[in-house]
């Protein structure tokens, strides 16, 4: 029962072959059709995330598009208990960290660096950042994440949902995570890898030296920093930070926490 929608790419792009059907109880869904190398499709089903992907063939031979006749296995996700979450992509407000080689706050709620630097109160993240900058054309940047006691961390996650809307764990680890990471850029390398995700945990609350409880969000791809020209380094990140103390990841989009955003800072994705 879920609508699949499979497009082969013809004549160079310029026109799509375009099949649109329902899977049966066996829930496969097959097509054959001219293409100049590739295909992409939509899944959808009432209840379950969306999902979307792509295939593009490796050569052809004897007319045949190889590997030929090839299946794509597309898991749908059940859409759980979104909950409300501060969320935001960094890249539409120019974050730039005030100053480098020096450990400063960033509150992610108020979504601020921490005072004296701005008017953040709680420093969920830290941020460091050493430059060798020659120019625009040749530099180097080191970033270390540190948080803010020995429960908080990072901990980068394998993306097993490729296709789906809906990509991240359900629920947050219960270890794993790291004190710190470091981020090496240069002028060479500036790429941004969208199929990097973490899972952090902040605001641990400690008694008698164990976790109490404590908050979990996530990070959908890349942690960027870039000297460009103001020498310092422009953050570049999409976060989402659940403040109800579970562990639960599933972000609920029409209930973004974040107050005062331009609309196109908020993020809208589960």
């Amino acid at each position: 029962g879920a609508k699949v929608g499979l497009a082969f790419e013809v004549l160079g792009g310029s026109n799509r072959k375009v099949f649109n059907r329902i899977t049966g109880k066996d829930g496969l869904f097959m097509a054959s059709n001219k293409s100049t190398g590739s295909a992409s499709f939509t899944v959808d089903k009432d209840g379950y995330y969306s999902s979307w992907g792509g295939f593009r063939f490796d050569k052809s031979e004897h007319g045949k598009w190889q590997p030929w006749n090839p299946e794509e296995k597309v898991i749908l996700r059940k859409i759980g208990n979104p909950v409300p979450m501060y969320a935001r992509d960094t890249s539409f407000s120019n974050l730039y960290l005030p100053i480098t080689d020096k450990k400063i706050g960033f509150d992610l709620m108020e979504y601020d660096w921490v005072k004296p630097y701005g008017n953040g109160t709680t420093p969920d993240l830290y941020f460091n950042v050493h430059n060798e900058f020659k120019s625009e054309r040749k530099f180097t940047s080191v970033l270390i994440l540190t948080f803010n006691n020995k429960f908080d961390g990072i901990h980068e996650v394998n993306n097993e949902f490729r296709h789906s809307l809906f990509k991240m764990p359900r629920f947050a680890p219960d270890q794993g995570f790291q004190p710190k990471i470091m981020l090496e850029r240069n002028n060479a390398d500036m790429g941004y890898d969208s199929g990097k995700f973490y899972v952090f945990r902040v605001r641990s609350v400690v008694k008698d030296g164990k976790l109490v409880q404590a908050m979990y969000g996530k990070i959908h791809g890349d942690i960027m920093h870039n000297p460009g020209l103001k020498k310092t380094a422009l953050i570049t990140m999409r976060y989402y930070l659940n403040p109800d103390y579970t562990t639960n990841l599933e972000f609920d989009p029409k209930r973004n926490l974040v107050v005062g955003a331009n609309s196109v800072e908020l993020l809208t994705a589960p």
